[in-house]
């Protein structure tokens, strides 16, 4: 995969969310491919589009495909693997 450009991945969008300061964010997780990714999971922001499809309370975790780009994730000084960035066209597939 390369960093420049655009790759889709599927994962599952949870109902689990976090409020920051700026934006609140929900969770993916099980992020397939995730070979080159540090972690298999990320906090994307909440918006609108997002709340149109995802879970409420209890509900189950649904799957979703998404766009992003590969960043290298710097780990203790050290290039490590990769994290996504500029995620969109988040779309619910089940």
């Amino acid at each position: 995969m390369k960093t420049n450009k655009l790759n889709t991945y599927t994962a599952t969008l949870t109902g689990n969310l976090r409020d920051t300061a700026f934006n609140p964010k929900i969770l993916l997780t099980n992020i397939d491919p995730n070979s080159e990714l540090d972690r298999n999971h990320c906090w994307v922001d909440f918006t609108d589009t997002i709340a149109k499809i995802a879970p409420q309370g209890h509900s189950k975790p649904i799957k979703v495909s998404f766009q992003a780009k590969l960043k290298p994730y710097i780990k203790q000084g050290v290039e490590s693997k990769f994290t996504l960035t500029n995620i969109q066209n988040i779309k619910r597939i089940r």
